[in-house]
């Protein structure tokens, strides 16, 4: 194409002076030429209709364009939304619609399998043998097996097992979404004179076998994708005393060490005693509490000593959230004992509840239940300064996702603020609702019937409301799965998405 201009005006220079600029194509029509315009200026109409066509179509094809990358940048905020909590801990698979049973898809009770990514881990016998034990993976949306694994005993361990009463037992524990720590021992004796257990740890995506050692440690926990563990120690220099130690591992790099942690103040026993009896560990956020027989120390996340404390009597110590303490006699016929550790200070409060599926939000706030006339009251503290938040009836453990609190109470579904407890939405529950569950758009009202109610994450509006076929005896939610068990949550079948 070339470009030509020409001036026209009225009066030079004043005013009234107009100046038109005209774009011109090659095609010009004969007759412009024919007409005394060579450059077709003067006779350029219908070439000026063509360019406003052209410009109007532009224009509509700009309109157009515009239109699907906004509707692309809508659909992928959309789809940002919807799957905002799909790595949370215990979010169920999408349910757009009522469920249904797997048949065929069973495990021995709802405790078995373990959530990891977009599968659950579960444990099997290897038929016909001993001297391997399975892992298996089952996809959470379809109930399809995604890989099997069978782990052969190392000899020791394995004729260990064979003078058990019980099968070799397999723990597994997630490391993050990427991979499962499990542990293999004696199914019920406690110690095998010497005799290892096996670690191994599995890609979630194949099965394929990252790591594989003897393992030797008196308790075990997972933290992200790193594995700690806890050992007591015996300090030779200075007889009937010992100390714990916690040593943290990258699970997914094989002998590295991130952190070790011994004892300060080791722990003083009974003549002839050689150890405190154990210890357990837990996690919780960005804290490890350590619990031995007669003492407790929390430490943060990079190992460091935070606070440590003696036990008194049978007193239970456990991680509450925002990294306070609960203290609990596990004798007590009542909750009156119970009491939170708040920096030192002891704030009076009921037992820890945490809820069942926890996206992290809202750290500084921590959860305990007590019994008032014989219904459940759930309490909200700061964890920071011990104040109580607010305190509300509920018949079940709450749901936490982005600082909200899914509440369910007689007959009706709250989601209320978890650091002031003011009400954002209420909703009917449904008939015989005993618990919630969510998959991260809805909340789930499910109990001892076949019957779930859907209801939306944000506005409490029902989804859907239906029986799910093939459940008889209720449902049940766990570690990211729904199920649907026989009495005393045994055999619970898989209840999946409809196809």
């Amino acid at each position: 194409m070339r470009r030509a201009s020409r001036w026209r005006g009225g009066a030079k220079g004043g005013r009234g002076a107009r100046t038109t600029l005209v774009d011109l194509s090659d095609d010009l029509a004969p007759e412009d030429v024919a007409a005394g315009d060579p450059t077709g200026v003067e006779a350029a109409g219908p070439a000026r209709r063509r360019l406003g066509r052209w410009f109007v179509v532009g224009g509509a094809a700009v309109l157009v364009v515009g239109a699907v990358i906004g509707q692309q940048v809508l659909d992928a905020r959309r789809d940002a939304h919807d799957r905002r909590f799909d790595d949370v801990p215990g979010v169920l698979v999408p349910l757009d619609s009522p469920p249904v049973v797997r048949e065929g898809v069973t495990f021995r009770w709802v405790y078995d399998p373990v959530q990891v990514g977009a599968v659950a881990v579960v444990s099997r016998e290897v038929p016909g043998t001993d001297a391997s034990v399975r892992v298996e993976a089952i996809d959470r949306a379809t109930g399809d097996v995604a890989w099997r694994r069978d782990i052969d005993l190392p000899p020791d361990l394995l004729e260990l097992v064979r003078t058990d009463t019980e099968p070799a037992a397999v723990t597994c524990k997630p490391l993050g979404t990427v991979a499962a720590a499990c542990v293999v021992t004696t199914g019920t004796l406690m110690f095998g004179g010497g005799v290892s257990d096996l670690l191994v740890v599995l890609d979630a995506s194949d099965g394929t076998v990252l790591d594989r050692r003897s393992f030797d440690a008196e308790a075990w926990t997972t933290s992200g994708t790193s594995i700690l563990t806890s050992d007591a120690g015996r300090d030779e220099s200075r007889p009937g005393r010992e100390h714990w130690s916690v040593e943290s591992r990258p699970g997914l790099a094989p002998g590295a060490v991130e952190w070790t942690w011994t004892a300060d103040e080791p722990i003083v026993h009974e003549d002839g005693m050689d150890h405190a009896g154990g210890s357990w560990l837990s996690v919780s956020g960005d804290r490890v509490l350590v619990t031995a027989s007669d003492h407790w120390y929390l430490l943060d996340g990079r190992g460091a000593l935070v606070q440590d404390g003696q036990r008194e009597d049978d007193d239970f110590v456990s991680l509450a959230r925002g990294g306070a303490l609960s203290v609990t006699d596990p004798l007590s016929s009542t909750l009156d004992d119970s009491y939170l550790l708040v920096g030192g200070a002891r704030v009076d409060a009921g037992m820890p509840l945490d809820p069942t599926v926890d996206d992290g939000s809202a750290p500084e706030v921590a959860f305990t239940f007590r019994f008032e006339d014989a219904v459940t009251v759930l309490e909200a503290w700061d964890a920071t300064t011990g104040t109580r938040l607010w305190d509300r009836r509920v018949l079940s453990e709450p749901l936490l996702l982005d600082g909200r609190v899914y509440l369910l109470g007689s007959g009706e579904v709250a989601a209320v603020d978890a650091r002031t407890g003011d009400e954002i939405w209420t909703a009917g529950a449904g008939d015989q609702a005993s618990w919630l569950a969510t998959d991260g758009r809805r909340v789930l009202c499910l109990g001892s019937s076949a019957h779930a109610r859907a209801l939306d994450l944000d506005s409490g509006e029902v989804v859907w409301d239906s029986s799910v076929a093939g459940a008889t005896t209720g449902l049940w939610a766990f570690q990211g799965l729904l199920m649907a068990p026989e009495g005393n949550l045994e055999n619970p079948r898989l209840v999946v998405p409809r196809p």
